[in-house]
């Protein structure tokens, strides 16, 4: 019988797994021309080389612009 997992294993391919992940989700955004980031995702994706355009504005639910 085998162990059983109750955790993940972190080692370099999940690693590697994750950052190609990181870059096609902003790829895909860049595809799409528009996004809802935090600035903190958009520098992210700056640094990675990937250019965004500027996030659209989004209110919370009473707090739409008049």
């Amino acid at each position: 019988m085998l162990p059983a997992r109750t955790c993940l294993v972190e080692n370099e391919a999940l690693t590697e797994l994750k950052a190609a992940l990181e870059l096609e989700a902003f790829k895909y955004l860049q595809e799409l021309g528009r996004h809802r980031l935090p600035y903190q995702e958009y520098l992210r994706a700056k640094e990675l080389g990937i250019e965004l355009p500027e996030a659209e504005p989004c209110f919370p639910d009473g707090a739409a612009a008049r």
